[in-house]
């Protein structure tokens, strides 16, 4: 009691009017729930019992309880000049004892062991704050919110009052035990308590579509599979439309499976869940630790809410090429004499395959090194890296989801009141930099993921079709992976098999500007490197191809398609793994010879403009 009066009032106990004595004595009851700092209500509740309990027994008068019910709650306000370490994860960990341990944990001087590295909570909580200050100044666009100094400035405002400025979350883990390295759950735990790591439940965008992709790959599919990239419309059962688009509102013709995810193409990965069956993409997520989701075509761009921790954990099973770790901040707790009353050991469990595992990550890296995740690089980061980047279609959340073989590390940014952050918001721009940032502190170890068994490899060109050993490639050429016999058949082509019809003649520059923003300005001040990795990077990609910048052909107008079919495939139960991949649906991915006898395409309807959505 005499902690906790200071702690709250800044007063010894003997000091302590009846209304603040009686918050103090409901806090035992549910120290979280009736934490005034936390629940400013909820602690009135508690202190209006103890006064009431207290009137009934005849401790005190009617008159005294009424007083003291209508007693002004005034906290102390805490000493920023000496901020607690890591207070929300220490909360974090406060929680989880308190359900295993009870009120002994307030009692018994316990020793607590965590899993916390106070190197990484430092780089991020410094490396989060000055991402967010740039933001706030201006730097990445017009900024029109409240500004953290501003709401401090202001003095009309209630002490208690919801934090109207820009806030972020990071979670740093180890993706093998699923050790909580390093947590920030807010800009300032002495505004909020509320933790958005673990307890915000937000939309991922596109950090959500490599469990399509990772679900195509266990269908059967193959990085090299090609993807139609034109307007769509959807008409549902009830009669309403929706249109997905890209987030820069143009369209390539024809993409790869990797050309889609590494330039986060929305159009593209619908139309590969439907190939699919939303049944198994939403069973793939699910068996990832992100929970059930809602079964409707727009949940494949990230529209179904989840936590920057789930989707950490989540992530590490690429990571670790198959295996899912439950997070964990604490590895045990010992009594005054060192024994040892309560332990968590490290648990994980298969939930992904890992050939199916290594093919989605192997994509996930071209996402890091020439997608929309660059930033990383630009940012300093040379290290193995994959990830994924996140950008609702309000712009009111960014995100960036990485990781190497050891470590897997999410980024978040967005208002609590949701809102656009600022006009032309995206997670390659703002997130992916802060993540290399960030992990720069962590050496890189090995040269990174190794193919495992049912893994084989194959040459295929620009467009991801097979070439056979002494043809003349038609352009770059690369190196793919594919699930064990999905291999395609390799053959020779000649020039004019790439200029057949609405399906050819794309090549992987044909992007124009990508949803998360390449040709953004690289941070300054010391940020980047000077090896000119940005300087090379615009030439490569904006010069070179500004020529050559895709437009949507004449006939890429909207298709009116049904509803996606009912697919007879379930969901796996949680727990269970997904299942062994299959060989390839049936069907020519090889392209149309000169002497092929396809129709012409039919006249183009009506045109209809095309959202955007989840860069």
């Amino acid at each position: 009691i005499q902690a906790a009066a200071d702690e709250y009032f800044a007063k010894s106990a003997s000091a302590l009017t009846l209304g603040e004595s009686a918050m103090l004595a409901a806090l035992p009851r549910a120290p979280s729930r009736l934490n005034p700092r936390a629940n400013r209500e909820a602690a009135l509740e508690g202190r209006e019992l103890v006064l009431r309990r207290m009137s009934e027994q005849g401790l005190i008068s009617e008159a005294e309880r009424a007083e003291a019910a209508e007693e002004r709650l005034v906290l102390k306000d805490r000493n920023r000049e000496t901020p607690e370490v890591a207070p929300y994860f220490v909360e974090a960990v406060r929680r989880q004892l308190e359900e295993q341990l009870g009120s002994a944990l307030y009692t018994e001087g316990y020793t607590i062991h965590t899993t916390l590295d106070l190197g990484a909570q430092q780089v991020a909580e410094e490396q989060l704050t000055a991402q967010l200050s740039a933001m706030e100044a201006g730097r990445f666009g017009s900024y029109v919110h409240t500004t953290y100094n501003g709401f401090h400035a202001d003095t009309t405002r209630d002490a208690a009052s919801e934090t109207t400025y820009l806030q972020g979350a990071v979670v740093v883990m180890d993706a093998r035990t699923g050790d909580v390295l390093a947590l920030v759950g807010g800009r300032d735990y002495d505004d909020s308590e509320f933790n958005r790591a673990t307890q915000a439940r937000r939309q991922p965008g596109s950090a959500f579509k490599p469990f399509v992709y990772a679900a195509a790959i266990n269908a059967g599919y193959s990085p090299a599979h090609r993807l139609i990239d034109r307007p769509l419309r959807y008409v549902m059962d009830n009669g309403q439309v929706w249109e997905p688009g890209n987030y820069d509102g143009s369209f390539s013709g024809v993409v790869s499976m990797r050309q889609a995810l590494t330039y986060s193409k929305n159009v593209a990965t619908v139309r590969l869940a439907n190939e699919v069956g939303m049944s198994r993409v939403l069973g793939m997520a699910e068996q990832m630790g992100l929970g059930t989701m809602p079964s409707n075509p727009s949940v494949v761009l990230g529209t179904a809410e989840v936590t920057p921790l789930q989707l950490t954990a989540a992530y590490a099973a690429f990571a670790t090429l198959g295996h899912r770790p439950e997070p964990r901040f604490v590895t045990r707790v010992s009594d005054r004499n060192g024994v040892v009353v309560w332990q968590q050991q490290p648990h994980t469990n298969r939930v992904i395959d890992p050939a199916v595992a290594f093919i989605t990550t192997s994509m996930m890296q071209d996402v890091v090194d020439r997608g929309t995740g660059t930033g990383v690089r630009g940012a300093g980061f040379r290290g193995p890296a994959a990830g994924k980047t996140g950008t609702t279609q309000d712009a009111a959340d960014v995100w960036f989801v990485g990781f190497t073989p050891e470590l897997v590390a999410t980024i978040w940014i967005g208002l609590d009141k949701r809102a656009r952050i600022l006009r032309g918001a995206t997670g390659g721009e703002i997130a992916a930099p802060l993540w290399g940032r960030i992990m720069k502190q962590f050496p890189a170890s090995g040269s990174g993921w190794s193919p495992p068994s049912g893994v084989e490899q194959g040459q295929v060109d620009d467009m991801g079709n097979a070439v056979a050993a002494g043809c003349t490639p038609q352009g770059a050429t690369r190196q793919e992976f594919f699930l064990r016999g999905s291999t395609p058949m390799a053959s020779c082509y000649s020039p004019s098999d790439y200029a057949y019809g609405d399906t050819l003649g794309y090549d992987q520059y044909s992007y124009g500007t990508w949803g998360d923003s390449l040709a953004a300005a690289p941070d300054t001040a010391g940020q980047v490197g000077d090896d000119g990795w940005w300087e090379r990077m615009r030439r490569r990609v904006f010069e070179r191809d500004s020529a050559r910048v895709a437009t949507p052909r004449p006939d890429s107008t909207p298709v009116a398609i049904p509803t996606p079919r009912r697919d007879s495939v379930r969901p796996p139960p949680a727990g269970q793994p997904i299942g062994t991949p299959v060989r390839p649906p049936a069907r020519d991915t090889a392209r149309p010879r000169p002497d092929s006898t396809r129709p012409p395409p039919p006249p183009p309807p009506d045109s209809v403009a095309a959202d955007s959505s989840g860069g």
